[in-house]
């Protein structure tokens, strides 16, 4: 969860241009000042207390949920529907 966090975060930084959707910029969509985008602050986005979200735990469907749980995050309803395709793009290329 932490990585797909990363490279929602790290596209928001590199593609957006208003200054309230880059997460540098808004401690709202920034992991290190919201503790709801911090895997070890919150225990629904850490997959080691989360057994959903855990790809040794659930390795059928850890992908589907973890995008669901990215999906309640405050940074899904920032991203534009191009970076919620590269997202989702991302987490399929994934391994355990």
């Amino acid at each position: 969860m932490h990585k797909l966090i990363t490279f929602a975060v790290n596209l928001m930084e590199k593609e957006n241009t208003n200054s309230f959707f880059i997460p540098s910029k808004n401690n709202i969509l920034n992991p290190s000042q919201n503790e709801f985008l911090n895997p070890d602050k919150d225990h629904r986005l850490n997959p080691q207390l989360n057994p959903k979200i855990n790809p040794k735990e659930n390795p059928l469907h850890w992908k589907e949920n973890q995008l669901e749980v990215l999906k309640e995050t405050p940074i899904w309803e920032y991203l534009s529907k191009q970076q919620k395709l590269s997202c989702l793009k991302y987490l399929k290329s994934m391994k355990c």
